[in-house]
């Protein structure tokens, strides 16, 4: 979930996901005013320049099928999610079902919650898949078992979904879900952390880690043989962290 939430930082919407659920603009929906703004800010966005560069680790582009299984429905049962949107979108889809497209007004009825988001047959979703990314970009992902990685998953979330044309790197790693505990996956974000102090042309952070209200504090001091590009890798490391 939360690699589908970063795209949503390094990639902007326009009108295209609201046009993967909606015929109409959202002033012509019938219904409650604070459910349609919360749709529309979910669906219509903007990029956020300060993030720069963008690792996606086992996420989840177009969905899971385990979404829409028995596991995905006691999920689904037992999530809860803020009142406006657990029943809210569902009011939308009854009150509109000639503004919808088809597809999309069957899947809006019911309960809502986060697990149902990550369910392939979400038209959303696969449109926020189709968004240009911004930025660099990598993928980490996990393959549990031997055989063609175009075939595989990591238990939860296959290769189709997970795998983005356009990467400038992409890792596959024997794993599981919980890939990015890695050991191999921990020194490919260290690479390409190295990559992008390298590429900050000598700043230890770029300016949005700089201005981070985080309260924590980095090492200053670089350990003797140790190389200046290996001390900021590792203190934009740290500093990734501490600000997340």
């Amino acid at each position: 979930m939360g690699g589908v939430i970063s795209h949503t930082l390094v990639s902007s919407s326009q009108d295209l996901l609201w046009r993967s659920v909606f015929r109409v603009p959202p002033d012509r929906l019938k219904g409650d005013p604070d459910v349609i703004r919360e749709l529309e800010h979910s669906l219509i966005f903007r990029r956020d320049p300060r993030v720069v560069r963008v690792v996606f680790m086992a996420a989840p582009h177009r969905g899971s099928p385990l979404a829409d299984s028995f596991v995905g429905f006691v999920g689904n049962a037992i999530t809860r999610l803020e009142p406006i949107s657990e029943r809210g979108y569902s009011q939308l889809a009854n009150e509109n079902p000639e503004a919808m497209i088809p597809e999309a007004a069957i899947f809006y009825r019911g309960r809502f919650s986060a697990v149902r988001t990550l369910s392939p047959r979400d038209s959303a979703l696969i449109a926020l898949s189709k968004l240009p990314i911004a930025v660099p970009y990598h993928g980490v992902i996990g393959q549990l078992y031997s055989g063609p990685k175009e075939r595989g998953s990591d238990g939860v979330v296959p290769y189709w979904s997970s795998h983005l044309d356009g990467a400038e790197s992409e890792l596959i790693v024997r794993s599981g879900h919980e890939v990015f505990a890695k050991p191999e996956a921990v020194r490919e974000i260290i690479r390409i952390l190295h990559l992008e102090a390298g590429a900050s042309k000598g700043s230890i952070l770029r300016p949005s880690l700089a201005s981070s209200n985080s309260t924590k504090r980095c090492p200053k001091r670089r350990r003797s043989g140790q190389s200046p590009l290996d001390f900021r890798a590792k203190r934009l490391c740290r500093s990734f962290f501490d600000c997340i």
